[in-house]
């Protein structure tokens, strides 16, 4: 891939424009053809870009201090920028099927990133996933306008649950904690100092998938469910510390 380099916020702006881009696809591109655009995006974190200046000098191309594209500068912001949800409000059938289709995104990206552990690795959005599970069974039902927001949470954490389980459990026995406050205990275990991922939390949210069978749920959203319980019962907590690539990934995501 080579063009010539004009200017940095030149750079910038075509960085995000693809990123956009891509997420715009994701958002046209059912469940079952996801996994197409989950390769693309492996294939262009490898590609190798070739620039020169108004000069002819090669140049390393950064953004933001990231390398193009190994680094994927930027795409944690695209996607962060995407996540503004009001998380109270009830989300109409076009904005929950957008939802939907970035959070699958996201998740099987997740699934496939170098080093789990690292917050900072650019296909590494375990922490979207944490936030979905604090959502569906860490705050109180009732704050919602309407009970169709609660389903609607479960659904989404379900998706991380079918496509990056096995890494969200392993961050969880590492007791991996994020940043900040932005993995603090939802309304109903504000006081237990959580920070991250822990086993505490990992049961809540088993516990959360399967109290969520007395839902009033559509057949469907039952079916998915049923997965997502089968799921739980096959990650079992690794008697080793490691990471093995045995454990990586889980393969796409059974549309139902």
């Amino acid at each position: 891939m080579t063009w010539v380099y004009t200017s940095e916020s030149e750079l910038e702006n075509f960085v995000w424009n693809v990123f956009n881009a891509v997420f715009k696809v994701s958002e046209m591109t059912d469940e079952d053809n996801q996994s197409s655009l989950v390769k693309f995006m492996e294939k262009l974190r490898k590609t190798e870009v070739t620039v020169t200046d108004q000069d002819g000098q090669s140049l390393e191309l950064t953004v933001e201090g990231g390398k193009l594209w190994t680094d994927m500068p930027t795409f944690g912001w695209v996607a962060r920028d995407l996540w503004n949800l009001d998380p109270r409000a009830t989300l109409e059938v076009d904005e929950y099927k957008r939802v939907f289709r970035h959070t699958l995104f996201l998740a099987q990206l997740t699934a496939r990133s170098k080093n789990i552990h690292d917050v900072m690795d650019p296909f590494n959005f375990s922490m979207f996933g944490l936030w979905a599970l604090r959502a569906a069974f860490e705050e109180d039902p009732m704050r919602h306008t309407g009970s169709s927001r609660h389903i609607t949470d479960i659904k989404l954490a379900a998706v991380w649950i079918r496509c990056a389980g096995r890494v969200l459990l392993k961050l969880s026995e590492h007791n991996v904690e994020l940043p900040g406050n932005v993995a603090a205990g939802g309304s109903m275990h504000a006081n237990r100092g959580f920070k991250g991922f822990s086993m505490k939390r990992w049961d809540i949210w088993k516990h959360g998938f399967i109290s969520a069978k007395r839902v009033n749920l559509l057949p469907s959203d039952k079916d998915l469910l049923e997965l997502v319980l089968i799921d739980l019962e096959r990650l079992k907590p690794s008697v080793s510390n490691g990471y093995k690539s045995s454990d990586r990934p889980q393969q796409g995501y059974d549309k139902v």
